[in-house]
């Protein structure tokens, strides 16, 4: 009798201990598995880190870009300004020159006005 109740007891002891060790290795596994993410999980992760860096360079071009188109702007309304004078002597150099006197200079409007387009559509 005694030894059938220390059997059962055995049985009793041993049945937990077999059943923590089972839990311990199903959490031993969840443990690994939080641990060591997947390649899926790091691909992802990696994906989403060069989206962002992707990201950043953009609005610094976008910053770039914006500055050059405000620096053209400004170098463009010098330079025309400048270029509208220094082109309109040249112009007025030139047609001198080849429109000496009153009689071609009278010609050259009157042949302009004829091959210009017409005044009803003009804008």
């Amino acid at each position: 009798m005694q030894k059938k109740l220390e059997r059962q007891r055995v049985e009793k002891v041993e049945e937990p201990i077999e059943k923590q060790e089972a839990e311990e290795t199903q959490v031993a596994r969840n443990r690994i598995e939080v641990e060591e993410p997947s390649s899926f999980q790091t691909h992802l992760k990696e994906q989403a880190l060069h989206i962002k860096q992707k990201q950043e360079e953009a609005e610094r071009l976008k910053a770039n870009l914006a500055q050059l188109k405000k620096d053209r702007l400004k170098k463009k309304t010098n330079q025309s300004h400048t270029n509208s004078v220094y082109s309109s002597k040249i112009v007025a150099k030139k047609v001198k020159s080849i429109l000496g006197n009153k009689s071609d200079i009278k010609a050259a409007l009157v042949a302009g006005e004829i091959l210009r387009q017409p005044l009803a559509m003009r804008q």
